[in-house]
């Protein structure tokens, strides 16, 4: 094999990797989740008063407060969260997705996506959160995957813009919208806390609206930084 030959292969090699990195042979997606409504007790937050609380009312007050705070933030962990929407964005640009209560529905036709061992993910944060919640709602559902990603920094069928941006050290990451905001990309169109109202409220339409921006943005954030990170 000629030199020449060897050069144009490696080179092409070269294209075909920076192009995965940065997302133009990946398909994008993201979820919204809200609170599940069916954890056991024993998995709960418990409330413990200060020490140094006496008084019952402001005890009570606290424990109120507590109860808000846990209650938002078991939407934020794929333990106690369930999904209610789910959009795809393909490299062709086709949108794919689902929103409401057939959550079955959306992870059957996530699994259905992806299937092919060829179709590489990307998201902001999936490592950390998306495909965990994907995977524990599969198993309470009784879905099967249709393959397996290695949860780690180290996959390679797994684009996660969030641990490229921060060079897997996540005590400096920061959220999606920061970086499209630092990098003039656009701006979300709402805040995940958001969600449960509006679900709540029937605003499905919302919702969607919502998801497939952050996707958007996200493939947007991949691309404009593919050859830095």
């Amino acid at each position: 094999m000629s030199m020449a030959l060897i050069s144009l292969t490696l080179g092409l090699i070269l294209s075909i990797i920076v192009t995965f990195k940065g997302g133009n042979m990946v398909t994008f997606f993201d979820v919204e989740a809200v609170a599940r409504t069916d954890i056991p007790d024993e998995c709960l937050p418990k409330f413990k008063a200060p020490a140094n609380i006496k008084d019952p009312d402001k005890i009570k007050a606290r424990q109120k407060e507590f109860y808000i705070k846990s209650k938002q933030g078991l939407a934020k962990d794929p333990w106690t969260a369930k999904i209610v929407c789910l959009q795809m964005l393909t490299p062709e640009g086709t949108w794919y997705g689902s929103v409401g209560s057939d959550e079955v529905g959306m992870l059957e036709m996530f699994w259905e996506r992806v299937q092919d061992s060829s179709v590489y993910v990307g998201g902001f944060n999936i490592i950390g959160y998306d495909l965990p919640l994907i995977y524990i709602r599969s198993i309470l559902h009784k879905v099967k995957p249709s393959r397996k990603f290695i949860l780690n920094r180290y996959n390679s069928d797994v684009l996660d813009v969030m641990y490229k941006l921060c060079s897997n050290d996540l005590s400096k990451a920061k959220k999606l919208d920061y970086y499209c905001n630092m990098f003039h990309l656009g701006k979300k169109s709402g805040q995940g806390e958001e969600v449960a109202k509006l679900f709540k409220e029937g605003k499905l339409v919302e919702i969607e609206s919502y998801c497939r921006v952050d996707v958007q943005l996200t493939k947007d954030l991949s691309l404009l930084t593919q050859t830095f990170f």
